[in-house]
């Protein structure tokens, strides 16, 4: 995704339109103004991380995705924005939200987020001693395989294989690259 709409539109489609025909349309939609339909966005938003759960977190999560949707419309700071930087500030977002998402207390998720921004003698050391050269290959692969333009190519070799060849060559990485990721369970 290149937005946070974007990434919406796309992700938990059937609990985004509920809401869209259920709450945000009942509310005027975008019809009754620019300011308004900011505040519809921003409702939707809170509603959402309530109905994920009654608790702080979650209410944060909701608005947090609602105010960076908000940002978005109001500034349309990404049309000047080169694409894979889009992509790039759209996985930030989402995965900072989820620490909120899944965190047991807002307080353990500020913390976390803390933790993770801030050099600590201890925890980071201790991530960097971690980093080794196949580390830093899986890093490096894993990043490469999620830019477009290597979507782009893959789409080109699934032309010259067949869609049966393909799949199947494609489904077999996925099963290896699952067992990989199994090996480096503590």
């Amino acid at each position: 995704a290149a937005s946070m709409q974007d990434f919406w539109r796309r992700w938990h489609i059937s609990l985004t339109n509920w809401f869209r025909d259920y709450l945000y349309i009942p509310l005027g939609g975008n019809r009754k103004g620019k300011t308004r339909t900011l505040i519809n966005n921003l409702i939707v938003f809170f509603c959402t991380g309530l109905w994920h759960g009654a608790s702080w977190n979650f209410i944060v999560w909701g608005l947090y995705h609602g105010g960076f949707m908000l940002a978005e419309k109001k500034w349309s700071f990404l049309e000047k924005v080169p694409k894979w930087l889009c992509h790039l500030y759209v996985w930030i977002v989402v995965m900072i939200g989820w620490i909120f998402f899944r965190a047991e207390t807002l307080a353990k998720a500020c913390s976390y987020i803390k933790q993770l921004f801030l050099w600590s003698s201890s925890g980071n050391k201790a991530l960097l001693m971690q980093i080794n050269n196949w580390y830093l290959v899986c890093l490096a692969a894993a990043l490469l395989l999620s830019v477009p333009i290597f979507q782009k190519k893959t789409a080109k070799l699934k032309a010259k294989l067949g869609a049966v060849y393909y799949e199947m060559g494609s489904d077999l990485i996925y099963i290896l690259l699952f067992l990989l990721t199994l090996c480096f369970v503590n």
